[in-house]
């Protein structure tokens, strides 16, 4: 039964490859780093070296599961995603266009004049001397295409999209809320160009207030956040 439990370990290195006797470099977490070989049912092409991106930190190695004794690679294993990463929905480039959306005609093109220009044409806004619109805020009853929309002018932009609720970000200890903040600003940064869409952001946009009892200290402080993002974020 021993056998059936595998440690988890990262690939650094390959010795050799695509030879008949090609090694394999791993490291163990707290144990050590060893030389050690495939299991027989394991291809050597299902195993490389890579590096992976997360949240702007490239972290060396493919994800392996050891065997407890040989110490062979018997698994190659996903690389390990941060937990707030699976709270956004992330499209490089959505495939909605505005032909997708009925209507709207006069919502549609103030939004093009203030996100999609200032994303295709930033040089008339320095050439005016102004500073585009950070933001736009949309609102109506559920099933609007306020999301649809948002996605429709990513699309013409090309731009990559990141959608969170508002919800999410309300966290349970001091600074978490502000943190994911800070960290999908940061993703976002690392794309040429990005609309980040806040949906249901009015769980965390209540009124600012002093009275301790209110219990939504860290809510104000996450909403805070967003605006001191949003105040140093700059289209060009």
């Amino acid at each position: 039964m021993g056998e059936d439990f595998l440690f988890v370990g990262k690939l650094n290195k390959i010795i050799d490859p695509n030879t008949d006797h090609s090694k394999y470099i791993i490291h163990i977490r707290q144990v050590a780093k060893y030389v050690v070989d495939l299991v027989k049912d394991l291809s050597p092409t299902d195993v490389e070296e890579g590096y992976y991106l997360i949240f702007n930190r490239f972290h060396k190695g493919m994800r392996i599961g050891v065997e407890k004794k040989k110490l062979k690679i018997a698994l190659p294993l996903p690389p390990k995603i941060d937990p707030s990463v699976s709270l956004m929905t992330v499209e490089e480039k959505p495939d909605v266009t505005y032909d997708d959306i009925g209507g709207y005609s006069e919502q549609l093109d103030k939004l093009r004049e203030v996100l999609e220009l200032p994303l295709l044409n930033p040089q008339i806004f320095v050439q005016l001397g102004i500073d585009p619109p950070k933001g736009v805020l949309l609102y109506g009853p559920p099933g609007t295409g306020k999301t649809l929309t948002a996605r429709a002018v990513a699309n013409r932009a090309d731009a990559c999209f990141i959608r969170i609720s508002g919800c999410e970000l309300v966290q349970k200890y001091i600074g978490e809320g502000a943190r994911l903040v800070r960290e999908l600003f940061q993703m976002a940064r690392t794309k040429k160009a990005c609309i980040i869409f806040f949906d249901e952001i009015d769980s965390i946009g209540g009124v600012r207030t002093d009275d301790p009892e209110m219990g939504d200290t860290e809510v104000q402080r996450t909403m805070l956040e967003i605006i001191t993002q949003l105040g140093n974020y700059f289209i060009y």
